[in-house]
């Protein structure tokens, strides 16, 4: 579980570079504040997916 929430917290700080996150912080926070909800939403359900799948391969 530890491995997939450190990939999760990866994926996330890539976006946060994605959107140039140390040159504008705030103009990133503000990107994120409206679009990268649905984003988080789906790393989300992919992390719950693939709790799943080592649940079930285990």
């Amino acid at each position: 579980m530890a491995k997939q929430i450190k990939f999760f917290y990866l994926l996330l700080f890539l976006l946060l570079l994605d959107f140039n996150f140390f040159d504008n912080l705030f103009f990133a926070f503000s990107i994120i504040s409206t679009e990268a909800v649905f984003i988080f939403l789906f790393f989300f359900f992919f992390i719950f997916i693939s709790l799943i799948n080592v649940n079930y391969t285990n």
